[in-house]
């Protein structure tokens, strides 16, 4: 193994970078020579310390975008397995050795979400620890990375950030309502913040909205008022009129919400085809079309409980076309069972969940992101 450390390191002393595949060649070997090094008997120091020598020298190598990109993919992935084994100092110490070695734009924008990433990380484990004081401590050096950074897609994740900071907050059942509304308060105020960083775009207006509809979310009482009403469906408007990723996710969110006042079977109907036909352009859990579809069987099934009666074959077929989009998802299957149960077709649980077409549907969806008209969906409906 030494040995061959050496044949890699001199091929490393004589590389300038010129020839990109050479030298991610000679990367790729002195990679597998720090695997072998750090699975020699890990997560022992000695070997450890050594496995982190010899990435250091690949990570040293110059080359292009394509050699940064690879870098950094394998740095995260052996900072992965230190973590694991419990060394979350040489695994930090690894990254920001990686981050610092990025010298072309792709690179340092890897570095940059890599960076964000470890805080959200640490964010959450604060959650999960009931820690939420040390949480929004870190969401606080996450907006100081952004102001630094000045980048939008920085911006954009350091929203989602906020918004996974917030959603914990509301599922703190035990938690005093006053004391999540105060910190889902002091979040909207952080994401306010990153206004003007950046070029603004649609996706990072409706990400600040997004967080908007949490403090409903949160307290379902201010819905009472005319006010708040009008602010959600505001929301639920200007998300309609502009398709995207985050906008989708507030049409569904919003939709939902509308459900605490709206009990008129037109207007619930309404939100359904709204819902339905945004559904139909959407791509699949990148454009948060997973989001979409739980938001509309819970219209569908709000739809129902107002006009009374059963759900009838028709309606269970258009909701078990939606099942077969995500097939995977707990959250749908768990809401079409509950429509099954209380349908026409309740009896024949086995026609609409038998796992070869499931499974089928899983595949097909992976290969086929943009999914076909209803009638031609290759699956019995």
């Amino acid at each position: 193994m030494d040995r061959e450390y050496t044949f890699w390191a001199g091929l490393a002393r004589s590389c300038d970078g010129t020839d990109e595949e050479q030298a991610i060649l000679i990367f790729l070997g002195l990679h597998q020579v720090a695997q072998q090094y750090g699975a020699q008997d890990a997560p022992h120091r000695p070997t450890v310390d050594k496995m982190l020598e010899v990435l250091g020298k690949a990570l040293d190598l110059p080359g292009g975008e394509a050699l940064e990109s690879l870098k950094f993919l394998c740095a995260e992935e052996r900072a992965q397995a230190l973590s694991v084994a419990g060394m979350t100092g040489p695994a930090a110490a690894l990254l920001a050795r990686a981050s610092a070695s990025m010298k072309t734009g792709l690179g340092r924008q890897l570095a940059r979400t890599a960076r964000l990433e470890q805080l959200n990380t640490q964010m959450m484990q604060c959650l999960f620890s009931r820690n939420v004081m040390g949480g929004y401590k870190i969401l606080k050096q996450a907006l100081a990375f952004c102001r630094e950074s000045g980048d939008p897609e920085d911006v954009w994740y350091f929203l989602r950030m906020c918004f996974g900071f917030g959603k914990g907050l509301c599922q703190f059942g035990d938690m005093a309502l006053s004391g999540r509304k105060k910190y889902i308060s002091k979040v909207l105020y952080l994401a306010g913040q990153t206004a003007g960083l950046g070029e603004e775009d649609s996706e990072l207006q409706f990400a600040r909205k997004s967080l908007e509809l949490l403090v409903f979310e949160a307290d379902l009482s201010l819905l009472k008022e005319a006010k708040h009403q009008a602010a959600v469906r505001d929301i639920f408007q200007s998300a309609w009129e502009t398709p995207g990723c985050e906008s989708n996710n507030c049409l569904g969110r919003s939709a939902v919400l509308m459900l605490n006042w709206e009990h008129s079977p037109r207007e619930i109907g309404d939100l359904c085809q709204k819902l339905r036909c945004r559904l139909d352009q959407a791509r699949g859990e990148e454009d948060n079309g997973d989001s979409l579809a739980q938001s509309c069987l819970l219209c569908m099934m709000a739809l129902n409980q107002a006009s009374g009666g059963l759900f009838n074959r028709r309606e269970i077929r258009q909701a078990y076309a939606i099942l077969l989009r995500y097939p995977d998802s707990e959250n749908i299957t768990a809401l079409f069972l509950e429509m099954l149960d209380h349908s026409t077709e309740s009896d024949h649980l086995e026609d609409y969940m038998r796992r070869e077409v499931l499974t089928a549907a899983l595949t097909y969806n992976r290969y086929h992101p943009v999914p076909p008209d209803q009638e031609d969906f290759p699956f019995p409906l």
